[in-house]
């Protein structure tokens, strides 16, 4: 058994044995969006951490070599948004968008108001089964 999920050939990504799903020859759903993730995440241009990754899997996964491709749809100082599309061949499979923010350090601890509930100690529990 190999430790990867993906491993490269060139521009394609392979799936491993660990990326295969119980559905016959396709991936299950978190092989593409761990790849995507990666992806995403390891680019060079965002301005910080990944804040948000969304994605829509629009068909089965295919047990073949998979295609990446990324494209920016803002880049700014401090937000980038970035596409990735998971084809295989001509068919696009699942599509990913990446929200990169700048980190902000806060200026003092916020102070929470404690919970309004009473504890859980205080709470009699009671049953409307034996009432009817």
């Amino acid at each position: 058994m190999t430790d990867s999920i993906f491993t490269r050939d060139g521009a394609a990504w392979v799936p491993t044995a660990a990326a295969l799903g119980p559905w016959g020859a396709s991936l299950h759903g978190g092989a593409p969006a761990a790849l995507l993730a990666h992806v995403l995440d390891d680019l060079e241009s965002p301005p910080g951490p990944m804040a948000r990754l969304t994605l829509d899997l629009f068909r089965p996964v295919p047990d073949a070599p998979l295609e990446v491709t990324v494209r920016p749809l803002r880049i700014g100082r401090r937000l980038a948004v970035q596409e990735a599309i998971l084809s295989a061949g001509e068919r696009e499979l699942v599509r990913a968008v990446s929200v990169h923010g700048d980190e902000l350090e806060l200026l003092e601890a916020v102070d929470l108001p404690s919970c309004p509930l009473p504890p859980m100690d205080d709470v009699e529990e009671t049953t409307l089964a034996g009432s009817v």
